[in-house]
């Protein structure tokens, strides 16, 4: 397909990285795009599973496509089913339950999150006002704003919509999902916002504080003059009159990481499950180069600041 067309930019490939085909099939994917189009831009949007566990072998999984990624995409937008399914719960969390815990969630609340998300992100922007650079009307353009460093590219985001709340509020709502974000620093970060003319006339008129408070909460590094990237556009969608998604290049990815390593080298230590892989040639030495990739990750991200 990429020869019939007139200009080739990347890949976007979508997938998880628990099951054996989207982590296996994925992976496998990815190299081969990398090998036929060197040159061209790989965006991962990658969906990470539950860590009380979906299959007995997803900290494999997870280990061994998790270094493919780092390998092959040059950018990976991450999504972490823990993460979400506290947000939503958060959200929906009444007096008397703050956390959230009796309210019911299911895989298609988890999927409408993602899919929102993508649409806040990739569907057309329409606004005259022009932060920094092209709007995201093409996911390279998120590459270039959230990956300054090729070696650290994954990219997390936090997504928050309301017809009734305050720009303000729904910043809190998106900053619930992962409050390790403000004990580690970040190298980057872009804000989408979608709302009518008045509200995102609101927005841009607020957007120094909102950046300086994004400074602060994430903590971000010194050496990049401009952290924080702004998309807005007056057209809402998806029937939410104010949606607002937060990506964040930042350090709090460790502690997932850190969680992979940690099960996956459990299991590795004991020989549990290996002569599954060993029977279509993935043996020892493609898991202790996934083992080293991965710590290395983890050191670069812990050294941000």
């Amino acid at each position: 397909m990429a020869e019939r067309i007139d200009y080739y930019n990347g890949t976007v490939l979508l997938h998880s990285t628990a099951g054996g085909t989207g982590s296996g099939l994925g992976s496998a994917l990815l190299e081969h795009l990398r090998d036929e189009y060197p040159a061209h831009l790989l965006l991962s949007i990658a969906v990470a599973p539950f860590a009380s566990g979906e299959t007995p072998l997803q900290h494999y999984n997870s280990l061994l496509c998790l270094s493919w990624l780092q390998q092959y995409a040059d950018a990976v937008l991450f999504f972490q089913n823990d993460l979400i399914l506290k947000h939503i719960s958060k959200s929906a969390a009444k007096a008397g339950d703050p956390l959230g815990t009796s309210v019911s969630v299911s895989m298609e609340d988890l999927n409408g999150y993602i899919g929102h998300t993508l649409c806040n992100l990739f569907l057309p922007l329409w606004s005259s006002e022009r932060k920094r650079n092209a709007f995201f009307s093409e996911p390279w353009e998120l590459v270039q704003s959230l990956c300054p460093n090729p070696a650290l590219k994954y990219i997390t985001p936090m997504h928050a919509e309301s017809s009734s709340c305050t720009w303000e509020q729904l910043f809190t709502k998106a900053g619930h999902q992962n409050t390790a974000a403000t004990s580690r620093h970040t190298m980057s970060l872009a804000v989408v916002a979608r709302g009518n003319e008045v509200s995102i006339k609101q927005f841009s008129d607020s957007t120094n504080s909102a950046e300086k408070r994004l400074k602060q909460m994430y903590r971000t590094v010194e050496w990049n003059p401009f952290p924080v990237d702004f998309r807005l556009s007056h057209e809402p969608h998806l029937g939410a009159q104010k949606m607002l998604t937060v990506l964040a290049n930042s350090a709090h990815i460790v502690e997932h990481m850190e969680s992979v390593l940690q099960r996956a080298g459990e299991m590795y230590r004991e020989g549990a499950y290996l002569h599954w892989y060993e029977r279509y040639g993935c043996g020892k030495e493609t898991f202790e180069e996934a083992f080293e990739t991965m710590r290395e990750v983890v050191s670069k991200y812990s050294r941000l600041q």
